[in-house]
């Protein structure tokens, strides 16, 4: 009797192989024919996969994620040999490239600062808030900052500060950065009961708007527009929508306005003044003259949920998505 059930267990375990293989095998015959289906001048990079982050570092693209960091030249696509020091980094949320050619990455062990001769890790004797870093950001005089699941950071040259932010409940994160060109420091928490945008202006925190004006709680990207306008993505699962502040007024844009989702994942606007809006679960939109082209897997993009894009020195998009990296040279 034992050497039947150790049969049947044999063709259950062959069956299972077979299977996870056909499934395999079908996903691969899938992603091929998109690649194949993309529009001229995209092109799909894989890996990696799980991509948080882009940052453009002369010629070379920076890719962080889940299993760490990527390099990829950025004319020839193809992927570099990461340094050493890399290799033990996982789940990196953000990368800074700052005026003094630092690369700053954040992962799940804290913060690391690499120049091409030596990286230095952050840990706790130096202050540095190694509980889940979410962004980066340097401003206008030089000064680091650091957004965490524990609030605000900033680093004075010798370790890292805690910035007290009052309008913003304690324990909550910090998401999302921007210093506008007024010099005005903005952050958004993702949170989505009592996240928010909040703005330091005239020496003082303010909780920008009333939450009620916001199209969702949680904020996840910022960004400006030439003219100044502050553009906010919001959402949590399958609610949410981007809004605007013109100086005067907030508002919104939503699906039913011609957005490709509700949860805004990323917004990027580039030197053409069209927004690019990235969303968790329906790809990119993209906003031009007031009118709206939609992309998804089916149209190119590398995985339904855009995260983050940069634009290289030629002026080439990258994508960062939940299933690798979109290069398109042509919007």
């Amino acid at each position: 009797m034992q050497w039947r059930r150790l049969i049947v267990l044999g063709e259950i375990l062959a069956v299972a192989v077979v299977v996870g293989g056909i499934g395999l095998a079908t996903k691969s015959v899938t992603e091929a024919m998109r690649e194949r289906r993309t529009p001229p001048g995209w092109s799909i990079i894989r890996p990696p996969r799980d991509v948080c982050t882009l940052a453009v570092d002369g010629n070379q693209i920076w890719a962080g994620g889940k299993d760490g960091i990527t390099l990829i030249d950025r004319r020839t696509r193809r992927v570099l040999t990461a340094p050493r020091d890399a290799a033990s980094l996982r789940y990196v949320m953000a990368l800074l490239r700052t005026r003094d050619d630092l690369m700053w990455i954040a992962h799940a062990a804290g913060i690391t600062r690499a120049r091409s001769d030596s990286w230095i890790q952050h840990d706790t004797a130096g202050g540095a808030p190694l509980r889940g870093c979410r962004c980066l950001l340097e401003d206008a005089a030089g000064t680091l900052w650091s957004g965490t699941e524990d609030g605000l950071f900033r680093f004075d040259g010798a370790g890292w500060q805690s910035v007290r932010v009052p309008p913003l409940a304690d324990g909550l994160s910090i998401d999302t950065m921007l210093e506008d060109r007024d010099r005005t420091l903005w952050i958004g928490s993702a949170s989505p009961v009592n996240g928010g945008l909040f703005r330091f202006a005239t020496g003082t925190w303010h909780a920008f708007p009333d939450r009620a004006q916001l199209p969702h709680p949680a904020v996840n990207a910022i960004a400006q527009d030439l003219d100044g306008t502050i553009w906010i993505g919001t959402g949590y699962l399958n609610q949410g929508a981007a809004a605007w502040y013109d100086g005067c007024v907030w508002r919104a844009l939503r699906a039913a306005d011609g957005l490709a989702g509700q949860k805004v994942r990323s917004i990027y606007i580039d030197p053409q003044r069209r927004i690019l809006f990235g969303f968790e679960y329906d790809g990119m939109t993209v906003c031009e003259n007031g009118a709206f082209r939609h992309y998804d897997a089916g149209d190119g993009l590398a995985g339904k949920e855009v995260r983050a894009v940069v634009q290289d020195q030629d002026g080439v998009y990258w994508l960062a998505t939940n299933n690798g990296i979109n290069r398109i040279e042509k919007l």
